[in-house]
């Protein structure tokens, strides 16, 4: 049986399957992403770039993000830019994906994992950037009425607390 060797795709939407056009199409951040979830060494080791997988492999022990950086345009001969990305950054996002993954494979919602609240204060967050779909994870929210314009949807097990002294029509509110 034949083993499917994936291609990685980058940001500019191109397929790489080979060395070539991982270099043609370089995004540093994308590679980062890659390293972090080890679809690159995947990627390298499925293409039989064992030397290059070994190199890969042994950043590991680098801590220092720029550093790092360095070192993965050194491997793939591209020139380091000034400008490097948030390792840090890059890792939450993983991070989140990886949860939100747990309750949806829905494309659309994971595209979106930026405008996914996992508690109240990420909530708070999406709200001060103005967002106005926002996807509640599996936790309790508390929803002021004086906020409008939002829709929400709710993922998992999503309780809604809503404070009002009046009488609330709930099918007029986007929850």
């Amino acid at each position: 049986m034949k083993k499917i060797k994936l291609p990685l795709e980058m940001s500019n939407g191109a397929l790489v399957r080979t060395l070539d056009e991982l270099k043609e199409n370089w995004d540093l951040e994308k590679i980062i992403n890659y390293y972090l979830n080890e679809k690159l060494l995947t990627w390298l080791n499925d293409r039989y770039y064992t030397e290059l997988a070994e190199k890969v492999s042994a950043l590991n022990s680098i801590t220092d993000n720029t550093e790092l950086q360095k070192q993965l345009c050194g491997i793939f001969e591209i020139e380091a830019e000034d400008n490097f990305v948030d390792v840090e950054g890059i890792a939450e996002r993983n991070r989140r994906l990886e949860i939100l993954r747990q309750y949806t494979a829905d494309d659309a919602i994971i595209k979106n994992v930026d405008k996914v609240a996992f508690n109240q204060e990420e909530l708070a967050d999406l709200l001060d950037e103005g967002e106005t779909v926002i996807y509640l994870c599996d936790n309790k929210f508390s929803i002021s009425l004086s906020v409008t314009g939002k829709k929400y949807i709710g993922l998992g097990d999503v309780e809604i607390q809503v404070n009002s002294k009046d009488f609330v029509d709930l099918s007029l509110i986007h929850i």
